[in-house]
């Protein structure tokens, strides 16, 4: 089963119960911008089973080195009818406190709890990764998180990303733990943030240079298509459609993501909720001369054909960025979302 399959099944069927491995957490947390973050700060880990959780045992284990204020870690209780705890640490001693509820992040007993954190550290479920980061974003809290890349298409968080309220963090977690003891794989999955981190304020260094043969314009968009990161040019001022893994290394000082909606060519182009573009919304065409060794793809075939019958003219059309089956396409090979960003 591939990776992204394997988490698409997981939030179908509301199998969110994968522990974060102590290794994925120290090798990001251990970051010099988290560290100054935790300085006399309340912790709090509002999706964890404290008792098995990596996360309260690796901020209980450092809590003096990292001069934390408090801790807090509440269970979720699975079985019906059961009510939760939530475990407190002051450096000195742990304090068991009973929950009237299950210790579900949404309910008013953990919200409360949430009220008194400084920093919320864990690793959400992934079927409620919308609404997790709602709740967050409502109680205006700092926070590092595991969530799936993907969310960055999301209606409900790219905003977040483009206004620089959400960014990418460091490193991927590959692999996770499950109740039972066995390694659960997964592909695309990160930490976001909301700490400011070095990451975040390092230029990416840019060598190519714009031509407009490499960088041919969308039909429908007042952008040029940039297929790699590293093929951002240097020298142009306009809008630029970069492949969403362009995040990972954003920094906003370099770098200002702008709303596709707001550079589409005629009003018959439909606005997208997620203001980047992921579909067949966008496409390139380009001219080039006709002759017997072209072979058309499925959408060429048909204008080809009149052209053949015609045999009156010398240019066929060509589509370098159309979706296939399975997404975006570039002269047949498969592509991704984009996002619309200027150099500053």
């Amino acid at each position: 089963m591939a990776k992204n399959e394997t988490l698409h099944k997981a939030k179908e069927a509301k199998n969110d119960e994968f522990y974060t491995q102590m290794a994925d957490i120290q090798t990001e947390l251990n970051h010099t911008g988290y560290q100054k973050a935790f300085i006399g700060k309340t912790i709090y880990c509002n999706c964890d089973d404290p008792e098995e959780s990596n996360f309260w045992k690796y901020f209980k284990i450092r809590f003096k080195a990292l001069k934390l204020k408090e801790l807090i870690s509440t269970h979720y209780e699975k079985e019906p009818d059961k009510s939760s705890y939530v475990l407190r640490y002051d450096g000195e001693n742990v304090k068991r406190e009973e929950l009237a509820g299950n210790g579900d992040f949404r309910s008013e007993e953990c919200i409360e709890l949430l009220k008194t954190a400084d920093v919320v550290v864990t690793n959400p479920p992934f079927s409620l990764f919308r609404e997790y980061v709602a709740q967050l974003e409502e109680y205006k809290k700092k926070f590092i998180i595991i969530g799936n890349k993907n969310a960055i298409t999301y209606k409900e968080f790219f905003p977040l990303i483009k206004e620089n309220k959400v960014w990418i963090g460091y490193d991927n977690v590959k692999e996770f733990k499950k109740p039972d003891g066995t390694i659960q794989k997964f592909g695309n999955i990160g930490w976001y943030t909301n700490i400011d981190i070095d990451k975040r304020h390092e230029n990416i260094e840019l060598t190519a240079r714009y031509n407009d043969e490499d960088y041919p314009e969308y039909d429908n968009y007042n952008a040029i298509n940039v297929d790699r990161v590293n093929e951002i040019p240097r020298d142009y001022k306009g809008v630029m459609g970069v492949p969403i893994t362009f995040l990972d290394k954003y920094n906003p000082e370099q770098f200002e993501i702008v709303n596709a909606n707001d550079y589409r060519k005629s009003k018959e182009v439909p606005e997208k909720a997620t203001m980047l573009i992921k579909d067949k919304e966008a496409k390139i065409t380009v001219e080039v001369e006709s002759n017997n060794n072209i072979i058309p793809t499925d959408r060429q075939t048909d204008r080809q054909t009149d052209r053949q019958e015609q045999h009156m003219q010398e240019y066929v059309s060509r589509e370098l960025l159309a979706p296939g089956n399975d997404g975006w396409h570039i002269n047949g090979k498969r592509k991704y979302a984009r996002v619309f960003i200027k150099l500053l």
